[in-house]
């Protein structure tokens, strides 16, 4: 945390929503604010494995971009 300025402090304390059968939307807020957190609204009919695709490709982005890992959260009932 050291190396980013207050805007990038300021974007690991952040948690986004983007909707969890679309997430083309992350790359743009990480790159350009280094978000730190992303919650994955809304109901999903995809596979385990689908989404799995996605939250390690946010990973990845995120810590492309800001040399962390993020926290991912899901809105999971049932």
């Amino acid at each position: 945390m050291r190396g980013l300025d207050l805007r990038e402090r300021v974007g690991q304390v952040l948690m986004i929503g983007v909707p969890v059968d679309s997430t083309a939307g992350v790359r743009a807020l990480v790159s350009t604010y280094k978000v730190g957190s992303v919650f994955l609204a809304g109901r999903s009919y995809r596979s385990v494995a689908s989404i799995r695709g996605s939250t390690d490709s946010i990973q990845s982005l995120t810590k492309r971009w800001t040399g962390m890992s993020s926290l991912i959260a899901v809105d999971q009932e049932g």
